[in-house]
C-alpha cells in the first residue's frame, strides 16, 4: 500500500526478528520525531491522552515504534506517564518549551 511522501514507513510485523533491526530503529527515531514535533508545534496539546492506536494509524506505523518512542518521550518530559490510564501530553510552562524548541533548532542545525 503506498503511503504519503516523507511519510515513516509502516512496520511490519516481522521486521525485528527478521534481522532487520536497523529498520526498527529508524522507524523509532522517525516516529519519536514526528510526535516530538507535534507536542513542540502545540499540534498535541497539554494534557492531550496519548493512544498508541491513534499515534501508530496517525504516522502510519505500528504501535511498536510508538510505545518506544512515548517511553522515550516520557524520560525526557515531554509526556507523563499515568498508572492505568496511559501516556498524556505533560504541561510545561513557557520557558521550558523555549528552552526545548530552541535545544531541537539546534540540533537541527547541527545535522545539516
Amino acid at each position: 500500500m503506498p503511503t504519503k511522501p516523507g511519510a515513516p514507513r509502516a512496520a511490519t510485523k516481522g521486521a525485528a526478528s527478521s534481522g532487520e533491526p536497523h529498520d526498527l530503529d529508524v522507524l523509532v527515531h522517525s516516529t519519536y520525531a514526528a510526535i516530538k514535533r507535534d507536542i513542540l508545534g502545540n499540534r498535541l496539546r497539554p494534557g492531550t491522552k496519548l493512544t498508541h492506536r491513534m499515534l501508530a494509524e496517525d504516522l502510519g506505523v505500528s504501535r511498536t515504534p510508538v510505545r518506544e518512542s512515548l517511553e522515550r518521550l516520557y524520560q525526557e518530559g515531554y509526556v507523563k506517564r499515568v498508572r492505568n490510564r496511559g501516556y498524556f501530553v505533560a504541561e510545561m510552562d513557557t520557558q521550558a518549551i523555549n528552552a526545548r524548541y530552541r535545544t531541537l533548532c539546534q540540533q537541527n542545525l547541527s545535522r545539516e
